[in-house]
């Protein structure tokens, strides 16, 4: 009896030890398990009505998108030229993702290398005001096990956190991703067109409305166009497109070859675009 007691307590002291170390594995190995919990905004509404513009950078690359805030929206500024009008509500949404209250659970300390904070694939999203100073900044990390949570911390804040990841498919240094690419979509109104110039080197052919086909199909093509990216590149254009509505306003268009595709320049609002040389022979062969 008393040896069969022994052995049950004998039992129970490694089912003790085996728990233990567990535990001590679950605190060294996986800190969130430990983590404290908080209900916060991780960017209040006093910095939204501060913010000028939104800087979003990747590791340690120059490379940054810029975002400016106008009475007409948010614009991607590529340089002091160029501003692209963000489509889909991108910037809005990113903002409102950071201004609802939501669980963060503190989960580390400032050294945050495991997490993804600090890293090359870590990006940094800076607030800035008028005088284009740092507001604040928010630096996203890794995504858990699962893609379900994002690591963060907030430059004015100590500790890892962890959250819900509302924010990957914001994270994104492709400026193609924030921009309307259909140029042309809803714009071309093939209904009200009364002439079409297209200019190739010397020679300008003209079509006129209702009696030339090409004006139908080049609004379609224009319709239907969506571009490859932006850009900022400076090419001296080789063709030109002029569509003249019954209104007497009109809609220029520049095309540059550069490398294997082809630059096409709203001359408008001097925004260019890339698109393939396969768009650019749809134009053609609309003309045709």
């Amino acid at each position: 009896m008393k040896k069969r007691k022994l052995i049950t307590n004998g039992i129970l002291i490694v089912v003790l030890l085996f728990l233990l170390s567990f535990e001590i594995i679950t605190v060294v190995v996986f800190p969130d398990y430990t983590s404290s919990i908080m209900q916060k905004k991780l960017i209040s509404e006093g910095i939204i009505h501060k913010t000028q513009s939104i800087k979003l950078t990747q590791g340690d690359t120059p490379f940054s998108l810029m975002f400016t805030k106008t009475l007409a929206g948010w614009y991607i500024t590529i340089d002091e030229k160029h501003y692209f009008q963000t489509t889909n509500g991108m910037v809005e949404r990113f903002i409102d993702q950071l201004s609802i209250r939501r669980s963060l659970h503190k989960v580390g300390t400032e050294k945050g290398i495991p997490y993804g904070i600090g890293t090359s694939d870590s990006f940094v999203l800076s607030f800035l005001d008028s005088n284009n100073d740092n507001i604040t900044s928010v630096i996203f990390g890794n995504t858990d096990a699962t893609g379900a949570d994002i690591y963060l911390k907030l430059s004015d804040g100590k500790g890892i956190l962890r959250t819900k990841n509302t924010f990957s498919d914001l994270l994104t240094m492709k400026a193609a991703s924030w921009v309307n690419l259909s140029i042309f979509s809803g714009q071309s109104q093939k209904n009200q067109i009364e002439e079409i110039q297209y200019s190739k080197g010397s020679v300008t052919k003209m079509y006129r409305a209702p009696h030339d086909a090409e004006i139908t199909r080049l609004s379609d093509v224009l319709e239907s166009l969506i571009c490859v990216d932006i850009t900022n590149i400076n090419a001296i254009p080789s063709e030109r497109l002029t569509i003249i509505f019954g209104d007497t306003h009109s809609l220029q268009i520049s095309f540059a070859a550069f490398n294997d595709v082809w630059i096409l320049k709203n001359e408008t609002d001097g925004n260019s675009y890339i698109i393939t040389s396969a768009m650019k022979e749809n134009i053609e062969r609309a003309l045709d």
